[in-house]
């Protein structure tokens, strides 16, 4: 095998492992302060703020896995009525304009990052830097692009 499927696969295990462990974190902290809540009437502080943290980085390592995997939400209309030539060049297109819009968007999240830190914003509730949300903006758009540029074309194609 490929250098290209053994960094692709440690690059997604990474993005699964992230995500799941955010997720979990995420369900844990909600879990504990509805029953201290409920149970103890003192519901945990900064709930909201790590919640909306966890679910940033969960849906950005989600996006790279997604196009990684080509998860995507699709409509199959084509898919059921085109020809195998018509779908991989269909494959190819959404692989191409993913490989130049991640990098955009990855570089507007940059640029917002940097804005949010020289302003200094912070969550309400417990002070976390919103400059940390768009690291995982960077890091997940980062991510989609490099998985899209380093995977052989019709690895991970639900045509494949």
């Amino acid at each position: 095998m490929s250098w290209r499927h053994y960094v692709t696969q440690a690059l997604r295990r990474l993005c699964h492992f992230l995500a799941a462990l955010a997720l979990a974190f995420m369900l844990g902290i909600t879990v504990y302060d509805v029953v201290a809540r409920k149970l103890f009437s003192n519901p945990l502080l900064g709930v909201v703020d790590t919640v909306s943290f966890c679910v940033m980085w969960a849906t950005m390592l989600g996006i790279a896995l997604a196009w990684s995997e080509r998860a995507h939400i699709v409509v199959d209309l084509l898919d059921m009525t085109g020809s195998p030539a018509l779908i991989a060049v269909l494959d190819l297109l959404t692989r191409l304009a993913g490989i130049l819009i991640m990098p955009l968007l990855m570089w507007l999240a940059w640029h917002e990052m940097r804005d949010v830190l020289s302003f200094g914003d912070r969550t309400p509730e417990i002070g976390l830097p919103i400059a940390w949300y768009w690291v995982a903006a960077v890091v997940g758009y980062g991510l989609s692009a490099v998985l899209l540029l380093i995977e052989p074309p019709g690895a991970g194609s639900r045509h494949a």
